[in-house]
């Protein structure tokens, strides 16, 4: 017998949930079950994040403070336990005190480790991303509706952004390292001890970068 942990995204509460949140929470409930015929231990979590600025923005949209907003999204997210017959043991939202308390420990044990630093750029809120210059004068940009849908995963990124003004500069409080690591050694235990974990290359590059 294994002791098995399986976690959803968390999901942002700033919109009722949509198609692409019911399959993820099928799939990882088709994970869980299968892992509990074989008689693991399986500790199946999802959740909300409700601290985020799409949050802050959508109940400013629709004129009610953030709290009334989150509140009322929630339910619908909770309510997906039943409609889609979803086994997940523990449903947690990060405004608890129960996450509260978890993020104040682990911020804690950190400090010694990290430091903030600001960082100034055009910033896309919903793809939560920082661009350069460069990467925003691109033909994709202004002629998405050329595009065939066959290449929209490919361009998923092009999609996700081309509708958020990126003119806006934000000011980001970045969390860094204090002192770099061996990140080399680093990804030769993570991909020894976790092989399946990172699917492409491109993962790892975030994961380098993340370090260095």
């Amino acid at each position: 017998m294994k002791t098995v942990f399986i976690s959803t995204a968390i999901d942002y509460v700033n919109a009722s949930p949509h198609l692409g949140h019911a399959l993820e929470k099928i799939q990882a409930d088709v994970i869980a079950r299968y892992h509990r015929s074989l008689g693991d231990d399986v500790l199946f979590l999802t959740g909300t994040d409700e601290n985020s600025l799409k949050n802050v923005q959508s109940a400013e949209k629709q004129g009610i403070g953030v709290k009334e907003l989150v509140d009322m999204n929630y339910k619908k997210f909770h309510k997906m336990k039943d409609i889609l017959n979803l086994s997940y043991d523990d449903f947690i939202r990060t405004t608890e005190e129960r996450h509260i308390i978890g993020a104040e420990k682990l911020w804690n044990l950190c400090q010694k480790d990290i430091y903030k630093k600001k960082y100034k750029g055009l910033y896309c809120v919903g793809c939560e991303e920082f661009y350069k210059e460069e990467e925003l004068d691109n033909p994709f940009y202004d002629n998405l509706e050329q595009i065939n849908i066959s290449e929209a995963w490919d361009l998923i990124d092009y999609f996700a952004c081309s509708s958020e003004p990126k003119e806006e500069m934000r000011h980001k409080v970045d969390i860094l390292y204090k002192n770099k690591i061996d990140v080399t050694a680093f990804l030769v235990w993570f991909i020894d001890n976790y092989p399946n974990s990172i699917k492409e290359a491109k993962n790892l590059d975030f994961i380098y970068s993340s370090f260095h």
